[in-house]
C-alpha cells in the first residue's frame, strides 16, 4: 500500500509576556511544509530531504521530527517506510517555535499515515515532549498553538487546552534581530530563569494572564499593555537582546497593543489592531531602533493562524 500527505505547520509565539509555558499564539506566516511517502515495509524505516529557507540537521538521529517519529514507533510498533520532505521556513533559533512545529508534522504524520488514535492531548504531549530533544525539557504552549491555531492556553493535568481566535482586525509584526546567540539557545534560555520566586511575583503574572486572556475573549484590549509586561521570565531573557527597551517603548509609541518576547527569544512579537495603528509603520519603527543599536534586523506583518493542517491525503 502506498500513501502520500501533505501538511503544513506554522510559527508560534509562546509565553507572551507573563504565561510562561502557559500561553501561545500561532502565525499565519511562516510555516513549514512537510510532504510524506509511505510504503508496506516489515521494519520501520525513514529518509528525510531538508530544504527551504533555514537549515536543520538533515541526520537523522539529529533532526528533531525524525527523532520523534522514531521515538513514536517505538511506542506503537510502527512499520512502513517513511519518504519526508521538509519545507523548513521558519527561522531557526529565533523563538518562533521552529522545534514545535517539527514535532508536529511528526505526530500528524503519526496520526494520518499509521491511523493512530490520537485525542488532542495526546497529540499536544507526545509533541511537547520532542521538545525536550532542543530544550532540554519538554513543554506544551508551542505545540498547544500550532495543532489548534489561534491564542491558546495549554492543558495541565486533567485540564483541557483552550483555543480563541482573536479578533480578525489584529495583526501580528515579528521582528528578528540578528545577534549571537548561545548554543542550544532555548536550553540556555530556561537555565537563566529563577527556580522560585515570590508569592507576589505569582500573584502578579496570574493577574495580568488573566488579562491577557479576557482581553482576547472580549476584544478589549485597554488592559494589554500593562499585562503583557513581565518581571520574572522576559526580565531575564531581554538581557539578552540589545535594544530591546527601546524596541518594546517605539512600538507602543507607533501604537502596538502589547510587545512582548517571542518565546526564549530573541525575536520580537508586537500585536497591532489594524483599525486604529499601521503596522508597517510600527515594523519598521521596531527595526529602525535596533539598527540603532548597531543591531541588524528583518521583520514581516502577519495574522494569526487557525493551527497545522493536512492539505492532501492519498491512499492508493
Amino acid at each position: 500500500m502506498r500513501k502520500y500527505i501533505k501538511l503544513i505547520a506554522p510559527a508560534t509565539s509562546a509565553n507572551l509576556g507573563p504565561g510562561f509555558d502557559v500561553l501561545a499564539i500561532a502565525l499565519q506566516e511562516p510555516c513549514d511544509i512537510v510532504e510524506v511517502e509511505y510504503w508496506d515495509k516489515n521494519e520501520f524505516e525513514i529518509s528525510l530531504n531538508v530544504s527551504g529557507n533555514y537549515e536543520v540537521p538533515k541526520d537523522l538521529n539529529k533532526n528533531v521530527l525524525s527523532l520523534l517519529l522514531f521515538k513514536i514507533s517505538e511506542k506503537y510498533n510502527l512499520k512502513g517506510k517513511l519518504n519526508i520532505s521538509l519545507i523548513k521556513n521558519i527561522p531557526v533559533g529565533m523563538g518562533l517555535g521552529s522545534s514545535a512545529a517539527s514535532c508536529v508534522s511528526a505526530v500528524l504524520i503519526a496520526k494520518n499515515i499509521f491511523n493512530i488514535n490520537l485525542s488532542l492531548n495526546e497529540m499536544i504531549y507526545i509533541a511537547g515532549e520532542g521538545e525536550s530533544f532542543i530544550a532540554g525539557s519538554p513543554h506544551y504552549d508551542n505545540v498547544t498553538a500550532c495543532l489548534m491555531g489561534g491564542f491558546v492556553i495549554t492543558p495541565i493535568d486533567n485540564l483541557d487546552p483552550v483555543s480563541i481566535m482573536p479578533d480578525k482586525e489584529l495583526c501580528l509584526c515579528i521582528v528578528l534581530p540578528k545577534i549571537q546567540l548561545p548554543i542550544k539557545k532555548t536550553e540556555y534560555a530556561r537555565k537563566i530563569l529563577p527556580q522560585s520566586i515570590s508569592l507576589k511575583q505569582m500573584s502578579d503574572n496570574i493577574s495580568k494572564s488573566c488579562r491577557i486572556v479576557y482581553s482576547f475573549l472580549t476584544h478589549n484590549y485597554k488592559f494589554l499593555r500593562e499585562s503583557m509586561k513581565d518581571y520574572v521570565v522576559e526580565i531575564h531573557r531581554s538581557k539578552m537582546i540589545p535594544g530591546f527597551e527601546e524596541v518594546r517603548n517605539v512600538a507602543y509609541e507607533k501604537g502596538a497593543i502589547g510587545v512582548c518576547i517571542s518565546g526564549a527569544g530573541p525575536s520580537i512579537l508586537a500585536i497591532i489592531d489594524k483599525r486604529n495603528s499601521n503596522p508597517h509603520v510600527i515594523l519598521n519603527a521596531m527595526i529602525n531602533a535596533f539598527n540603532k543599536n548597531e543591531v541588524y534586523a528583518e521583520g514581516l506583518i502577519t495574522h494569526v493562524s487557525e493551527g497545522a493542517k493536512v492539505l492532501e491525503k492519498v491512499e492508493k
